[in-house]
């Protein structure tokens, strides 16, 4: 930081956003240290007394992490179906993957182990569930009917 600040100096001409640039340093940063430091340039004495009263590269403003490869984890849930018939297990499956993958998407958690009893509960019962089935295979048949196969 120091030498950064000695050689703006020794750079009259260099305004505060040229001397960033020049130095490699956010315009924010070489101001502040400016504010601190300016004074001291000259008194080898007071810079070797401050020591590390300045923070070391990387104890700055926390900043968010960029994303990184995480191995998946399997959770099971052993839970009885909610449905008293096996025609809609499907449709029940479908509905709570779409309310747990737009939950992911939208809040981006770190974990959804805490939430999973909220998303995997609600009004979503028999009579919706054959509403769902119905639009379902509705859009399947107009899909079937769309599909050309080529030989």
């Amino acid at each position: 930081k120091v030498s950064k600040l000695k050689e703006w100096r020794d750079n009259p001409k260099w305004t505060a956003k040229v001397a960033a640039k020049q130095l490699g340093v956010a315009k924010g940063a070489l101001m502040g240290w400016k504010k601190a430091l300016w004074h001291l340039l000259d008194d080898p004495a007071a810079l070797e007394a401050l020591g590390d009263a300045f923070r070391k590269k990387g104890a700055g403003k926390k900043k968010r992490l960029k994303p990184y490869d995480v191995a998946p984890q399997l959770l099971a849930y052993k839970t009885s179906p909610l449905q008293s018939n096996s025609l809609d297990c499907g449709v029940y499956m479908l509905h709570y993957m779409h309310k747990v993958a737009r939950f992911i998407s939208e809040k981006r958690p770190d974990s959804v182990a805490e939430k999973m009893k909220s998303l995997t509960s609600g009004s979503f019962n028999v009579t919706k569930a054959g509403r769902s089935r119905s639009a379902l295979l509705e859009a399947l048949q107009k899909d079937k009917v769309a599909v050309t196969v080529i030989e």
